[in-house]
């Protein structure tokens, strides 16, 4: 994915597919949107719609995640917010023109498929809100933990699928201690921490 800025001035940057990037005469591009910030460029309103979500939801999701065990990070990558959960990893994206979010697991078990996000397939549901899609991981994780066909899925594993399962579930847990601790900071830095 690339992005535009305007070499005039402005020094807002868009996506390629934003509706504001064909107006720019004069382009400049970058890669990636980390090349576009270091070079004193912020990202436009219109087309980071998971930034927004994520903004007037964050401090509900944050909260949910920590006491069910969900870590989440936007990725600027691909504007896609990033959740692991204990049974696996999703991608939460903004897509269409009127900007619906839609959820994608990681293939785990299924054979390759074609996807918009690729490695990962589409859920059959729909939510309209960050924290209904978080509340849906976390049904699909319990689900997921109570099911015999999930045991039968794992005990069937090749020894080096079980090994990469048990090593996932090792970066899971660190990746939650360490979020905690990041919170811990902050509550602390802020005051906040009761």
């Amino acid at each position: 994915m690339s992005y535009i800025c305007g070499n005039s001035g402005s020094r807002i940057v868009h996506r390629t597919s934003c509706r504001y990037a064909g107006r720019i005469k004069d382009k400049k591009y970058f890669a990636t949107l980390k090349e576009a910030k270091e070079a004193g460029c912020v990202q436009c309103k219109y087309c980071a719609y998971m930034r927004k979500y994520l903004d007037s939801e964050r401090k509900e999701l944050t909260g949910f995640c920590r006491r069910n065990g969900l870590y989440y990070e936007f990725n600027p990558q691909d504007g896609a917010l990033d959740v692991i959960s204990h049974t696996g990893r999703w991608k939460v994206i903004v897509n269409g023109q009127k900007h619906f979010i839609w959820l994608y697991h990681k293939n785990l078990y299924r054979e390759k498929q074609a996807s918009l996000v690729p490695g990962y397939h589409s859920q059959s549901i729909r939510r309209s809100t960050l924290m209904g899609y978080m509340q849906y991981i976390v049904e699909h994780d319990q689900y997921r933990k109570e099911s015999p066909l999930f045991e039968n899925q794992i005990a069937g594993k090749s020894k080096k699928a079980r090994a990469q399962q048990k090593k996932q579930a090792g970066k899971i847990r660190r990746w939650q201690s360490i979020r905690y601790v990041t919170d811990l900071l902050n509550h602390m830095e802020e005051g906040t921490l009761i």
